[in-house]
């Protein structure tokens, strides 16, 4: 940990500190440590996609789409805050509610899907706002079309 880099120290250091604020606050309520560790293991589910998805980038593996949905999926973080809201609400079966988290029911699947794609697509568009399209024509708009005919003639 000492070798990490200061804002990496930080994030740490604040996941942990936030984990034992939870264990602090939601232990004593019935069903609240299965819901803390639930998260927890939510969190590291999380943190193994991110890391699957940055040795994919560092080796240029390009996976499968289905590989991709799966891992990018995740990392999405929809089962995260999903687990972190189910540990924050009260008078709940927090089991049954963790264990269809857990089975990937297709109702979270599809949406933690819908969510990567958004995501993908908006960043797809955010890198081809920022690369040049090649020389702007200088006339454009609706005499571009007269212009057209005055030169053919």
């Amino acid at each position: 940990m000492d070798e990490q880099k200061d804002y990496l120290k930080f994030v740490v250091k604040f996941i942990f500190d936030s984990f034992q604020e939870f264990e602090r606050e939601i232990c004593s309520e019935a069903g609240g440590s299965y819901s803390l560790n639930t998260t927890i293991k939510s969190c590291k589910t999380l943190v193994r996609a991110n890391l699957q998805l940055a040795k994919w980038a560092a080796s240029y593996h390009i996976p499968s789409f289905d590989e991709y949905l799966d891992v990018a999926g995740i990392q999405i973080a929809a089962y995260f805050t999903l687990a972190c809201i189910l540990m924050a609400m009260e008078n709940i079966c927090k089991k049954e509610a963790y264990k269809l988290l857990e089975s990937r029911d297709q109702l979270v699947r599809l949406s933690c899907t819908k969510m990567r794609v958004m995501n993908d697509i908006y960043g797809l568009e955010m890198v081809n706002s920022t690369i040049p399209q090649g020389p702007k024509n200088r006339r454009s708009g609706p005499h571009e079309a007269e212009h057209r005919l005055d030169v053919a003639a």
